[in-house]
């Protein structure tokens, strides 16, 4: 029987595009350029390859060793606020947290700064749903934070609902959890797949 939860954030409660907040960023600082953009985005996407963690020192250090420039002190903190900005809301992610609120327990494992993310789903009216964030001080696919994350569960009373195959699905559902692949993928697959977040009403 499923008792807990545990949410995957980008690609899963929101779209994964971080382009307008990382414009916007480079904009308001007189940065925007291609090379920059390009940079930025680069570096934000292997920073996983170097690090097993999220802590701001390290991944700002590494931000600006990619790009190669002296980035302002604030870079980080109005990245992450643009971030929150540039959410776009939807109501129909929020009905579908409520309506699951009422029957499981619901937490958070997300790759990324809990206080940053946090702001995201404040925008979509949703963060207060969520007890607990993990995907911080240790991040996917290490083993232990898949079991961190089923709190006092054990593994088969808790599912994991995300996007990316191999952190999402994959390493959970070997460490027996239950697991949801939100995916457009057709055909055959041995995990249950949705195509969209509101679909869970109908299963759950």
């Amino acid at each position: 029987m499923i008792k807990r939860i545990i949410f995957d954030i980008d690609g899963t409660l929101i779209p994964m595009n971080f382009r307008p907040a990382k414009e916007r960023t480079l904009k308001e600082f007189g940065m925007m350029t291609e090379e920059n953009y390009d940079d930025l985005t680069k570096a934000i996407m292997t920073y996983e390859k170097n690090y097993d963690n999220y802590n701001e020192k390290d991944y700002f250090k590494y931000i600006q060793s990619f790009m190669k420039l002296e980035l302002p002190d604030d870079f980080l903190k109005i990245f992450f606020k643009n971030l929150a900005l540039e959410t776009p809301k939807n109501p129909i992610v929020k009905e579908t947290i409520e309506y699951l609120n009422q029957k499981y327990d619901l937490v958070l494992l997300s790759n990324f700064f809990e206080h940053s993310q946090r702001g995201r789903l404040k925008t979509l009216e949703i963060d207060k749903y969520f007890k607990e964030f993990y995907g911080e001080k240790l991040i996917k696919p290490n083993e232990q934070i898949y079991i961190e994350a089923c709190g006092n569960y054990k593994p088969e009373e808790c599912l994991m609902i995300g996007d990316n195959l191999k952190l999402d699905i994959e390493h959970p559902y070997e460490l027996g959890l239950n697991v949801i692949w939100i995916t457009d993928q057709k055909g055959f697959s041995k995990y249950q797949k949705i195509s969209k977040i509101e679909e869970l009403k109908d299963i759950l």
